[in-house]
């Protein structure tokens, strides 16, 4: 799969180091500006790596890669799961759940996670979804206004159940087949 001149993969379970990785890598760009969105006790957990993990068997997690180079990871979930289930609530299974958009400081500026959150709508789109949704800690008002500006509406606040995370639910319609 690609978008544009970058390749979409599913990744292994294989390529779990490399995942985790990027997800490091990002946290740890966050905390040097004081945004404690991803912290790495947390992102390094051994039930968030078992998700990462079981969402990799499933097909679920995508690495992206400008040639060889693995330059972003995303995760997408076309279900509510357990996870999602203690933010969102019931909710029909109308959705594509977006996870753990990363991408490595050098690529970026290249605006690779607009592209990827395109893709994602693309993907949700394909599989019958009516909105593709993600949440973000709500202490970070860029990540806030950038998910805005691509069109999401916030749709409610929540306790997230990680303690210091409280999200920002973020809802985009999908077109209508």
């Amino acid at each position: 799969m690609r978008i544009g001149d970058l390749e979409v993969v599913a990744a292994r379970e294989a390529d779990l180091g490399a995942v985790v990785s990027i997800l490091v890598e990002a946290s740890k760009w966050l905390t040097a500006r004081s945004i404690n969105q991803w912290p790495l006790d947390q992102l390094l957990a051994k039930s968030t790596v078992s998700w990462i993990s079981e969402r990799c068997r499933d097909g679920e997690v995508f690495l992206v890669q400008e040639g060889p180079e693995v330059a972003a990871t995303f995760t997408l979930v076309p279900r509510l799961t357990f996870r999602d289930h203690r933010l969102w609530g019931d909710r029909d299974d109308d959705a594509v759940y977006l996870h753990g958009l990363a991408v490595r400081r050098r690529f970026g500026g290249r605006e690779i996670g607009r592209r990827i959150i395109g893709f994602c709508e693309k993907m949700g789109f394909d599989l019958g979804k009516s909105f593709i949704r993600l949440d973000c800690w709500k202490r970070n008002p860029a990540l806030v206004s950038y998910y805005s500006g691509l069109g999401f509406t916030a749709i409610g606040e929540c306790e997230s159940g990680i303690p210091g995370y409280e999200a920002v639910l973020f809802e985009k319609a999908l077109p209508v087949s």
